[in-house]
């Protein structure tokens, strides 16, 4: 039996050039995630869709948790506005500290980062009853090359349905 969910990492692009339908479904991931009382964990940085995935979570009333390393602190880019803002000293720390401070995953679409911890994480995860999903419906062109190439267990352990508060298994 799984534990109930408190707090969900999400995993996403920084980038802002982007179509605008990548912020929206972001923002509404956010809202989503505040309103069922979950707290937001993501990459920290007040940039791309870093930034809709918290702001939706912050407009719809939700708790937001920030992750980012030091760099980005020292360039400017971190949510001020974070309910609670944890400074790394390295990306391999950051990624290890989101992944502590979850106990659901979701990566949305980004580029190879996002690729690459959602893979890490969910071969971490592998055998262990938490959810993930990962959004298949909006990616980028350079992670739809390697969707064909991951066993179905990957891309759909669990999915957590908009419409409804309860984790429904596709697995």
């Amino acid at each position: 039996m799984s534990s109930p969910i408190r707090s969900v990492t999400v995993y996403c692009s920084s980038s802002t050039a982007i179509p605008r339908v990548y912020f929206d479904a972001a923002s509404a991931l956010g809202a989503a995630i505040a309103k069922r009382k979950w707290t937001l964990v993501y990459g920290g940085n007040f940039v791309g869709l870093m930034a809709a995935v918290a702001q939706g979570a912050r407009d719809a009333g939700g708790k937001v948790v920030g992750v980012t390393p030091q760099l980005m602190v020292d360039k400017g880019l971190s949510d001020g506005q974070a309910d609670e803002l944890l400074v790394t000293n390295t990306m391999r720390d950051r990624k290890a500290l989101m992944e502590e401070r979850g106990d659901s995953f979701v990566a949305l679409p980004g580029g190879l980062g996002t690729f690459e911890a959602s893979m890490v994480l969910m071969l971490r995860l592998a055998g262990i009853d938490l959810p993930v999903a990962l959004s298949t419906t909006l990616l980028f062109r350079g992670l739809s090359f390697w969707l064909p190439m991951l066993p179905g267990w990957w891309l759909a352990h669990r999915a957590v349905t908009p419409s409804s508060s309860s984790r429904k298994s596709t697995g």
